[in-house]
């Protein structure tokens, strides 16, 4: 289980300093409906534009020893090409623990894509917590204020059911313009045998659509029985072109 959502993850990333998403406090004050019409507004620019986008993701994974470093580390760079909510994933390179693998990876990838995909149910479907549509299945509230710039702000989310497609977390934002600068979550509900799974994203490039995901990372722990795993992995994209 936890072998296969570790590769699912690495390529629903690809579709796209660590820490854990912050509680909601009763102190902190509900978040404007002003800004989260905004931030509504930017959430749905940034979900079309990832159906017709392609960029290039450049990213390490692998299970975390002990002293903390990566072993049977595995390195890939590929370019995804979205189109509507299938990803035509192709594989640059890969490494794994020192070794080239690139083209028994392109082979897997080939055999892959001839299979055929289920559609995925509503309950399955991940979408950004500020979307107008998925506004009300959350409570929003304002943390931190940026000390050197005021119109950037922390909201924190916090779904009001818990489910494995709705999420708990945190998200700095520019109140002037709605953009999301940075974004950490963790499932409300996680998968069976995983023990948690946290993310991070950091929205530095630009595109004529909005602000693009440049940077995530994600770490989780998860398996069965006396088998348990922690693992870890970061990317960057770059290199955006979006389809007119």
């Amino acid at each position: 289980m936890l072998g296969r959502m570790k590769s699912s993850l690495a390529i629903a990333l690809t579709g796209l300093a660590l820490f854990s998403p912050g509680e909601l406090s009763a102190s902190d004050a509900v978040a404007p409906a002003a800004l989260l019409a905004k931030l509504a507004e930017t959430s749905a620019r940034f979900e079309a534009m990832m159906k017709k986008a392609s960029f290039t993701v450049a990213g390490r994974m692998g299970d975390v020893s002990s002293d903390g470093s990566l072993e049977a580390a595995k390195e890939a760079r590929l370019r995804v090409t979205m189109r509507g909510d299938t990803a035509n994933v192709e594989i640059l390179e890969y490494v794994e623990d020192g070794t080239d693998k690139t083209a028994e990876a392109k082979r897997k990838q080939a055999d892959k894509a001839k299979e055929s995909r289920k559609p995925r149910k509503a309950d399955e479907e991940v979408h950004m917590p500020f979307l107008d549509t998925e506004q009300s299945k959350y409570d929003f509230r304002v943390g931190e204020v940026d000390a050197h710039d005021p119109s950037r702000v922390c909201i924190y989310f916090h779904a009001k059911t818990r489910a494995e497609n709705l999420m708990n977390g945190s998200a700095w934002v520019d109140t002037r313009t709605g953009d999301i600068l940075t974004t950490s979550v963790t499932a409300s509900k996680t998968p069976a045998f995983v023990d948690y799974l946290r993310m991070q994203f950091e929205f530095g490039e630009r595109t004529s659509m909005g602000p693009a995901v440049s940077k995530l990372a994600f770490e989780g722990a998860g398996g069965f029985l006396f088998i348990r795993k922690h693992f870890r992995g970061s990317a960057t994209v770059a290199s955006y072109v979006i389809a007119q």
